[in-house]
């Protein structure tokens, strides 16, 4: 046996050692270079990817910046373009993207993206949106549409609005004065660690309603829609719930359809108005009438605006009574006498004011001119006188006494307008009525001469003021107005039918222009806001009672069953600025018992031209593109439930917010939209406690409440880009997964109004 001494096995051994441990590192450095090359391929891979991502942002941007700006819905090639079945980029579990493929020269893939874009417009603002008193919900501020609580619930809901208003839990709440300066509501403590607790200036809107705008102080906003998880209670599982519905960057620029700025209806002048309204279509008369309704609506005084027209005035409405009934021409009896012809006038005139609101009216002190009445300082020596001369002529005498006729006109030495008596009021739905003292007698003697006599009476009876009336103008006394044209102190008085009712102050308050009046019947208004001469009708006399022509439900906004319980309803006027462009519905168009009408559509087309947002800036925060909002968010909004978010999402798009309000007894599914946008007006309810059932409020209820919350137009846009480098090994077109290289997701947020990425972020 061969045997092998100790130091051949030493070399042995050591041979050993040396390979192994060239082996180990031979190993190492075949691992380390695998590792390197399969990371620097990865790097190599993912820059690739990314590129292929900034792709799919810059074709989104691309078709972004192209399109019309007219109203945006998901039909626009930033959504449609981009649509598909093959991707979830927005990790909701559905598919909403497809494939955009990259080839090389030689015509092989080599890399691929897809771009899902969303309206920002169309989510819940975190920062805008959320009041913590859910039942404050008038459509007068974003603030008013909730951040989701019907998914989140009333705690997380609290949360939420609590941390942007504050580390207290208590919210800030601000607003502005007279002068729009922003004022605060504070909570009495430094939130903001500056030393001064803020002022509690007391912010509240036109309905005495606290509202909120933008957070102040360390009430800070959420900058990013993720950070909403550090809301007490929220979590990462409430965040995937919604991380698709919330945003904290749209903005509404408050622009119309055509990308003009809209009117503010608490701050243009008559001519702005009058200037839309005559380009609508609407008659010169009529778009003077409503411009000055809606300056009427707004202001704070019960003063009706002015504007002459021709020969007269157009008053606004205010919250006056108003002229309602004339009695001018009485019947009058002829007898012939030896000494001539005696006519007498049978009963006496009268003129009637109507207060159709729901307050009563002061009125003392109020003029009407247009009516003559005689003053005498000794009325008891004209009825003598007057007695007098006419037991002659009944007598037989055919000598009159000069001395008794010439002392009658010499008695009533001149005219009186018509004032109401110190501390009249005239109690709501109710009449104030002005009788006639007066009554006239007119002798025509044979040679001519006309001598006029003068005799007490009350007539009607149950006036609230009795006057000695002549005439309500020289002009409605008929036939009579030949003989009294020859007496001295009427002739200076020439024809007229026009009639003015003054303030105690002097204003104007309504001029009309009336009718002839026949000797059996009165001229009498059927809607007392007319004024025209052919908005007079012809009917039997009815002081103190609703006119024989009053009929409310001709408008169209009353029907023949309930006009009668709900007619009062028609008049209001806010004295106070516009809260919601809705309240447009409240204004008198100068037709009978008609106001502007939305829910029909006879009036629809303005809608879009309006606004009365209480502007910081021209930005509005938190209104909801009803176009592109889910059905979770369109719910969000006030009295939207699930049924009409459905009908809303079924009828879109709309290219106006006006067309929400869907088509009066339309077909398809813009009928069924109308009939839910106007069910609160068919119910038999009082939905609005105003203890009227089923009026024009209630009918508009919905719209009037979410139309100054919604647009149909949008600025920001968040842009998700996946891109993927690829090898298609087996060239048959597809990609497996093993074939995916490199892959990178991008997250940007657009605005297209300042051609921007204003945020980004990069998985």
């Amino acid at each position: 046996m061969l045997k092998l001494d100790g130091n051949r096995g030493d070399v042995i051994i050591l041979v050993i050692l040396v390979l192994l441990l060239i082996f180990l590192f031979t190993s190492t450095m075949l691992v380390l270079f695998n590792f390197w090359t399969k990371t620097t391929s990865k790097i190599i891979f993912g820059k690739e990817a990314k590129n292929f991502a900034k792709i799919g942002i810059e074709n989104a941007i691309w078709e972004i910046d192209k399109d019309d700006r007219d109203y945006d819905c998901f039909l626009d090639n930033w959504r449609k373009n981009f649509e598909g079945d093959e991707v979830d980029l927005n990790n909701d579990g559905e598919n909403d993207s497809k494939w955009f493929y990259i080839n090389d020269k030689k015509g092989n893939i080599i890399g691929r993206y897809a771009v899902l874009v969303e309206d920002e417009c169309g989510k819940i603002n975190i920062n805008a949106n959320g009041n913590l008193n859910l039942s404050f919900n008038e459509g007068h501020s974003c603030f008013e549409i909730n951040i989701l609580e019907k998914i989140l619930g009333k705690s997380i809901y609290h949360n939420i609005v609590s941390f942007r208003y504050g580390e207290d839990g208590k919210p800030g709440k601000a607003g502005f004065d007279d002068n729009n300066n922003q004022i605060i509501i504070s909570d009495g403590i430094d939130n903001d660690g500056d030393g001064i607790i803020d002022e509690p200036d007391e912010c509240i809107d036109e309905d005495g309603e606290f509202y909120y705008l933008k957070p102040y102080g360390d009430d800070r906003p959420f900058f990013s829609p993720s950070e909403i998880k550090m809301v007490k209670g929220f979590g990462e599982k409430n965040y995937e719930r919604v991380k698709n519905l919330i945003t904290t960057f749209s903005y509404d620029r408050d622009l119309n359809r055509y990308e003009e700025k809209r009117i503010d209806l608490n701050t243009a002048d008559f001519q702005a108005f009058f200037n839309f309204f005559k380009n609508q279509g609407y008659s010169e008369i009529q778009a003077t009438q409503i411009s000055l309704n809606i300056i009427d609506f707004r202001d704070k005084d019960s003063i009706p605006s002015v504007k002459k027209i021709g020969h007269g005035y157009i008053t606004g409405i205010e919250d006056v009574p108003y002229l309602n009934e004339i009695d001018a021409v009485k019947e009058w009896e002829k007898r012939h006498l030896a000494a001539g012809i005696i006519i007498e006038e049978i009963g006496g005139q009268f003129i009637e004011i109507f207060n159709p609101y729901p307050e009563e009216k002061d009125i003392s002190g109020w003029r009407i001119e247009g009516v003559l009445t005689f003053f005498s300082n000794n009325w008891d020596e004209v009825f003598q006188n007057s007695q007098g001369v006419i037991n002659d002529v009944l007598n037989g005498e055919t000598e009159i006494d000069q001395n008794k006729t010439n002392q009658i006109t010499k008695l009533i030495s001149r005219f009186n307008s018509i004032t109401i008596k110190p501390n009249a009021k005239i109690p709501p739905f109710s009449f104030y009525t002005i009788g006639d003292l007066i009554r006239i007698v007119i002798i025509v003697l044979e040679d001519g001469k006309v001598i006029p006599l003068l005799f007490p009476i009350r007539d009607p009876d149950n006036c609230q003021q009795y006057e000695r009336i002549i005439a309500i103008n020289p002009g409605s006394l008929g036939f009579i107005a030949e003989f009294l044209s020859h007496i001295p102190f009427l002739r200076t008085h020439g024809l007229d039918f026009t009639i003015k009712l003054y303030d105690n102050k002097g204003n104007l308050v309504e001029f009309c222009e009336y009718s002839l009046d026949t000797p059996y019947t009165t001229v009498q208004k059927n809607d007392p806001r007319m004024r025209g001469i052919s908005d007079w009708f012809l009917g039997p006399p009815s002081p103190g009672e609703l006119n024989a022509c009053f009929q409310p439900w001709i408008g169209g906004e009353f029907g023949k069953a309930n006009w009668l319980a709900v007619w009062p309803s028609s008049f209001y006027v806010k004295n106070n600025q516009f809260s919601t462009v809705g309240e447009l519905s409240f204004i008198h168009k100068m037709e009978h018992w008609k106001t502007l009408n939305f829910w029909k559509g006879e009036d629809r087309k303005i809608i879009d031209y309006f606004t009365c947002y209480k502007k910081v800036d021209d930005n509005i925060y938190g209104r909801i593109n009803i176009n592109t909002a889910s059905k979770e968010v369109l719910e969000c909004l006030p009295m939207v439930d699930e049924s009409l978010s459905e009908k809303i999402i079924l009828s879109r798009p709309f290219k106006e917010i006006s067309e929400i309000l869907g088509i009066y007894n339309g077909e398809g599914e813009k009928g069924k939209l109308n009939e839910e946008m106007t069910k609160y007006g068919f119910d038999l309810k009082d939905n609005d406690m105003d203890f009227f059932i089923d009026i024009e409020k209630e009918k508009e209820m919905i719209f009037s409440k979410i139309i100054n919350l919604v647009t149909t137009k949008s600025n920001v846009f968040k842009i998700i880009s996946l891109g993927q480098k690829v090898q298609d090994k087996n060239n048959n077109g597809k990609i497996e997964d093993d074939e995916v290289k490199g892959e990178k997701k991008i997250i940007v947020w657009y605005d297209r109004n300042k051609k921007k990425i204003i945020y980004k972020r990069e998985l």
